[in-house]
């Protein structure tokens, strides 16, 4: 947030260290040429914070482009108090209608769940030999997932799907080759005698039919739709927890 990192209200000091990510908005014109990352992406970007003692921050950035392909660059940033009814309005503004007798979970609480579910985890997850590039890949797939940009998060839960399956089946003592994808890593798995998710199989079809858009453009596949999205983040959230609970005796209710 710049070089000023704290408010001092005078009786008392709010700062963004050590608060909690409650939710995240953003307005954007395009990716940034020089990255792919949607949090680098030209427009307007917002969060909301919780401190530790109950305050509400709500931060902004502004990312700019000279030109054309020119690189984005931070035009304005920083970050104010809110109200705690405020902050509640923006966090629920797109939750559906829950009816009296619908369990449905909101799209924008799930981004939540998801954030401190990968925190949470954090921990088991660095362990990994690819730990923080499996961490970036999952805060990535969420960041996807809460700008509505299905399709992204998708690509980025195959990638994620490939990673947990390769560390998966390298502790099972079994050679990846180079040319496997998902589905023969989930057989060999299965294979192993390792519990494999029966609905895995469909939830990568559903990822890979999305892959092939990229590569044949005359291909037409529907826009996933949010909730299509949200059940591949809960399959791969799945299928995470309990590789590293079964390889390093991570924390089983993560």
């Amino acid at each position: 947030m710049g070089d000023k990192e704290s408010i001092d209200l005078g009786w008392k000091k709010l700062t963004i260290k050590d608060s909690k990510w409650k939710h995240g908005f953003a307005l954007l014109i395009d990716y940034a040429p020089d990255s792919s990352n949607l949090s680098d992406a030209i427009g307007d970007h917002y969060d909301i914070y919780e401190t530790a003692d109950g305050d509400f921050l709500f931060t902004y950035t502004i990312i700019g482009q000279k030109g054309f392909m020119a690189p984005g660059h931070v035009a304005a940033e920083g970050f104010f108090p809110i109200p705690r009814d405020i902050a509640e309005l923006l966090i629920n503004r797109n939750a559906d209608p829950v009816a009296v007798n619908d369990t449905k979970t909101p799209l924008n609480i799930i981004v939540g769940l998801f954030s401190d579910w990968i925190d949470e985890m954090q921990a088991a997850i660095s362990e990994l030999p690819e730990g923080v590039d499996f961490e970036n890949d999952l805060r990535e797939m969420v960041v996807c997932f809460n700008a509505s940009s299905y399709r992204g998060c998708l690509s980025m839960a195959g990638v994620v799907l490939e990673r947990a399956l390769r560390y998966k089946l390298s502790c099972l003592g079994v050679e990846v080759q180079s040319d496997w994808m998902v589905g023969r890593m989930l057989k060999a798995v299965s294979d192993a005698g390792e519990y494999v998710d029966p609905s895995l199989k469909n939830v990568w079809n559903i990822i890979n039919q999305q892959r092939i858009v990229g590569v044949h453009t005359k291909e037409s596949v529907p826009i996933p739709s949010g909730d299509q999205a949200a059940m591949v983040l809960y399959a791969v959230k799945d299928l995470v927890t309990r590789t590293l609970v079964a390889q390093q005796g991570a924390p089983a209710d993560a």
